[in-house]
């Protein structure tokens, strides 16, 4: 499964052009979008919460279970 498929819209993704997740210049990129960009920011701070709520602690333990193969 993808990140995209759990965080939806809450989240501005970004690919480093270097291929390094650690790339310090993509990323400050990211946090600098992320603080000017306000339709970005409005739209991430909206869909968070929304997002948030099709998950549970029990469904994350089950699945954590059944990724450990515990059988259930």
């Amino acid at each position: 499964m993808t990140l995209a498929k759990y965080s939806g819209y809450a989240v501005d993704f970004f690919e480093p052009d270097s291929g390094d997740p650690l790339d310090e210049q993509a990323i400050g990129d990211a946090l600098e979008r992320i603080t000017t960009d306000n339709l970005l920011r409005e739209r991430v701070a909206k869909a968070g919460p929304t997002r948030a709520r099709r998950f549970t602690w029990e469904q994350t333990a089950l699945a954590t279970l059944r990724a450990l193969d515990f059988g259930t």
